[in-house]
């Protein structure tokens, strides 16, 4: 589960130290000043300084002063998830402002992608462009082995087609005759 934490922490943007301060403040409601962050951390006090104001800026995590010296806490997850949540409906706000200036003049890009990062980019991309597409009929069309995605990203199924389905977004898929690909057309 920390796991899982930590990776979603580290897909918003945060770095793993900020990662480790940012859990050991929310475990600790009453505040922490920054030697003691740095006790249970291991992380030198200098680091922990700058990292404390880095998650500051970020709004992970607030302070207060007791006397002259800084106590942080850590901002809980639903203001945390309410203020990424206004911030992306200001951004979904501005994709036509943004579209609008990119040209359509401009010459198509050719992007390579490897690996898993690479095929996750592909997947996310595939999906922004079909929610964003004023075509009422979303379509994907494919043609590749289901079975060495699934082996490669096993996690596949319940990301990107769970969100494809959500999105009624239908797929043709050409692929080898296997159990994978017997089971996406039951979906």
């Amino acid at each position: 589960m920390l796991e899982d934490i930590k990776k979603i922490l580290a897909h918003l943007g945060l770095k793993e130290s900020e990662i480790k301060v940012y859990i050991t403040c929310l475990e600790n409601k009453q505040g922490l000043f920054v030697s003691e962050v740095a006790k249970i951390t291991g992380i030198k006090r200098s680091s922990v300084n700058l990292i404390l104001d880095r998650l500051n800026t970020k709004g992970f995590v607030t302070y207060h002063l007791e006397g002259a010296r800084k106590l942080f806490s850590a901002e809980q997850p639903e203001a945390l998830l309410f203020r990424l949540e206004d911030s992306l409906k200001d951004f979904r706000a501005l994709i036509p402002l943004l579209r609008a200036t990119s040209g359509a003049d401009k010459r198509t890009k050719v992007r390579f992608f490897e690996g898993r990062e690479g095929i996750d980019k592909i997947f996310t991309d595939i999906l922004l462009t079909m929610k964003i597409s004023k075509d009422l009929k979303k379509e994907i069309c494919a043609i590749s082995s289901g079975k060495d995605i699934f082996d490669f990203l096993p996690e596949h199924q319940k990301d990107f087609i769970n969100k494809r389905i959500k999105e009624r977004i239908l797929i043709r898929w050409i692929a080898p005759n296997s159990k994978i690909s017997k089971e996406l057309d039951k979906k």
